[in-house]
């Protein structure tokens, strides 16, 4: 959020702000995902199979953004860097929720309904 306000001077409706904005929401919807299944598997997601473990080295975390931004800064495109790092962000959160599904949903499948 704060590269956000800084790109544009301020200005809370700006668009760099919106995208900080959602950058900030898929982020702790991601984070909520990976808790519940923390707490549901008793695992974390991201030592649950080897693409999870893979997936967590090249998902939206620190050290990939910081690395995006830092390109997007250096090549003189900070704006657009902000909006990869909000894509990114995005995927993150979509890859975590579909594998959290798949394995809860193999770990743990829905009994077959009764027939009377």
């Amino acid at each position: 959020l704060a590269l956000s306000y800084h790109l544009d001077r301020g200005d809370t409706e700006s668009e760099a702000m919106w995208v900080g904005v959602w950058i900030s929401l898929f982020y702790l919807l991601d984070r909520g995902i990976t808790g519940a299944f923390r707490r549901l598997a008793r695992v974390e997601l991201f030592d649950y199979a080897p693409f999870d473990r893979f997936f967590r080295s090249i998902g939206a975390r620190r050290n990939t953004n910081v690395l995006i931004l830092l390109v997007g800064i250096v090549a003189g495109w900070p704006g657009f860097a902000l909006q990869v790092v909000c894509a990114w962000t995005v995927v993150t959160f979509a890859v975590h929720l579909v594998r959290a599904v798949q394995h809860v949903r193999v770990r743990f499948p829905l009994a077959p309904a009764r027939v009377r």
